[in-house]
């Protein structure tokens, strides 16, 4: 009872640990209800990112001996890196993005971030686990 009481106690007080508690196998979060979440409040969002964070680049450049590049260059963003980005709405607004959901499934989702008349995007890329949503995998497209 007393850790009942603990638990809810801290769910009142943490709203990110409010979402965390509520999704499981038996009881799957939708990823409507997630999105807003991890949109809006930047911690919620780093406790729901896979770290290091893969981070896919394409790009039509050349490699470092003036080869071509052929697919996209790997790399992994680091937890100090991504707890430097501001939520996704506040960078959203910065940069006078629109987002638009490209693909979804029961787990797995992609979200792109894109500039009318621009081009280039970045999409986020989200899998579930355990019943709930997290960010694997972040692309830059560029043009």
């Amino acid at each position: 009872m007393l850790f009942k009481s603990i638990l809810l106690a801290t769910c009142l007080v943490s709203p990110t640990l409010a979402g965390a508690a509520t999704c499981s196998t038996r009881h799957p979060e939708s990823f409507a209800n997630f999105l807003p979440s991890f949109s809006d409040s930047k911690g919620f969002a780093q406790e729901r990112t896979v770290l290091p964070l893969p981070l896919l680049s394409w790009s039509g450049g050349v490699d470092t001996e003036g080869r071509p590049l052929q697919g996209p260059q790997r790399t992994y963003l680091s937890a100090a890196e991504y707890w430097r980005w501001p939520s996704l709405n506040r960078y959203m607004q910065d940069h006078d993005l629109l987002s638009t959901v490209r693909s979804q499934t029961k787990t797995e989702a992609v979200i792109e971030l894109y500039k009318d008349g621009v081009d280039g995007l970045v999409t986020f890329h989200f899998k579930t686990k355990g019943g709930c949503w997290y960010l694997w995998q972040y692309e830059v497209h560029a043009s």
